[in-house]
């Protein structure tokens, strides 16, 4: 029952090409003869390509022009990329290459109809040169690369050539210019001028504070003050301890001398006024040998014993008294050394404190110092990359390099005369076939008896056969 019916759709196809092969044959060939023909006649479109490079160099890179800051590094390239590519595409550079190579040697025919137009028109033919060049110009990144590919189509191989060299060539001048520091070598020129007289002037107002205060070297003076001060502090100390133990003796001696004379203590033997001391100790010593011969022959409550001692207390007070005016006379020496002493402490106390002010302004004057020639040397480095930089650009080195200039193109892009004729031949095929079985689908006229039959829905009881007359 498939195979019947396989064989009868097989068969209504056959019987459709058959009758309407005139029309199928006529489009068919009507097509693929139009679109081989065009294809020989159209007039061929050359493509020219050119693959520029874009590298990591100076351009990605920003150094401030301040102290203690890093370079900042573009490390984002597809933005790199797309940026020149933007640069490429510009109105501007389109318009210098058409100027440079002109619009009679890229679009004749633009320049032909201006002058033969009778309308005014809005746009020159240098405009529309420009238009269509723009049209005809394509630049795209090259997947996973640091690449872009600059295309141009033209009917002329040559020119289409010539183009895009010519555009690329302005392209590389044009990005020296878009990443050139404008008026950098200019500035820094300027600046490095401005620092270095910044630097003479502090240095000479240091050199002048050194030489109106007589500082040769800070740290040796007070140094030696320090070390001045502190011998004379050890010896403050000292003088107020003997003060005090002079003061004391002192005390010590006029408290015996208000109570009894003989149980005052003779102290150490003294070298001032050695006469009165020395004939007081031995009328003292004498006394008390021959007090203790007494005691040996007489009581010690007798008068004879008694009057001795009397005759010892007075000697005792006196020689005490004698060792108070020498005492006193010593705690007013030491008071008088103290008060010097302590003069002086103040003396060297305050040579320190001009010393350490000085210290804060010498270190005032070396810190602008300091900072002035830090400001030049980094103007002077920033002045010697500027130059670098302006020579690098005079020689035209860039981060950018043309791998491969436009070369004539040998074979046109357009027409495909090939694939024309396959594409006509398809379009005719179908379009044909579709004509015929669309003429087919519009007959109602009944040319079967299956159409009578099924259409009717009645049987056929007899078919007249067409006749065709004899010529």
């Amino acid at each position: 029952m498939a195979e019947s019916n396989k064989a009868t759709s097989l068969r209504d196809f056959l019987y459709v090409v058959f009758k309407h092969k005139t029309k199928i044959l006529t489009v068919f060939l009507s097509t693929v003869i139009t679109v081989t023909v065009a294809s020989f006649i159209i007039k061929p479109t050359y493509e020219a390509s050119s693959n520029i490079l874009i590298k990591s160099g100076r351009e990605n890179i920003y150094i401030p022009a301040t102290e203690h800051v890093s370079p900042i590094v573009n490390l984002n390239r597809q933005e790199e990329i797309n940026s020149e590519i933007e640069i490429l595409k510009s109105r501007n550079l389109i318009e210098k290459t058409v100027k440079a190579l002109g619009v009679k040697t890229i679009y004749p025919k633009l320049f032909k109809k201006s002058k033969s137009g009778h309308k005014k028109e809005t746009l020159t033919p240098f405009d529309k040169a420009v238009l269509k060049a723009q049209k005809k110009l394509k630049i795209e990144a090259v997947k996973k690369s640091d690449v872009i590919h600059v295309k141009f189509q033209h009917h002329d191989p040559y020119i289409a050539a010539n183009v895009v060299n010519t555009l690329v060539n302005f392209y590389l001048d044009r990005h020296l210019e878009v990443h050139k520091n404008q008026g950098g070598y200019g500035f820094f020129k300027e600046q490095v001028t401005l620092a270095e007289k910044k630097l003479k002037s502090s240095e000479k107002a240091l050199e002048k504070f050194k030489d109106k205060h007589r500082i040769s070297s800070l740290d040796q003076q007070k140094t030696l003050i320090l070390e001045q001060i502190s011998e004379l502090q050890a010896a403050l100390e000292k003088t107020q301890r003997q003060i005090h133990e002079t003061q004391n003796k002192i005390n010590e001696i006029k408290t015996q001398l208000a109570g009894n004379p003989l149980e005052i203590t003779i102290g150490m033997e003294m070298d001032r006024n050695p006469q009165v001391i020395a004939s007081l100790r031995e009328k003292l010593i004498e006394l008390q040998s021959t007090e203790q011969q007494f005691l040996t022959k007489y009581r010690e409550q007798s008068r004879t014993v008694q009057n001795k001692r009397m005759e010892i207390g007075k000697v005792k007070k006196t020689l005490a008294k004698e060792e108070l005016k020498i005492y006193q006379a010593d705690l007013k020496d030491l008071k008088i050394r103290e008060a010097s002493q302590r003069t002086h402490l103040a003396g060297y106390q305050k040579e320190l404190n001009k010393l350490n002010d000085l210290e804060v302004q010498l270190r005032r004057f070396k810190r602008q110092r300091d900072t002035d020639e830090k400001n030049y040397q980094l103007y002077l480095t920033k002045l010697e990359e500027s130059r670098i930089s302006d020579t690098m650009d005079m020689e035209k080195i860039a981060n950018v390099s043309v791998i491969q200039a436009a070369l004539v193109p040998l074979k046109p892009v357009k027409p495909k005369k090939l694939l024309n004729i396959i594409l006509a031949i398809i379009l005719g095929t179908a379009g044909s076939l579709g004509l015929a079985f669309f003429s087919e689908f519009m007959d109602h006229s009944f040319t079967t008896g299956t159409d009578f039959e099924e259409k009717l829905d009645m049987p056929l009881l007899a078919s007249i056969p067409e006749f065709k007359p004899l010529h």
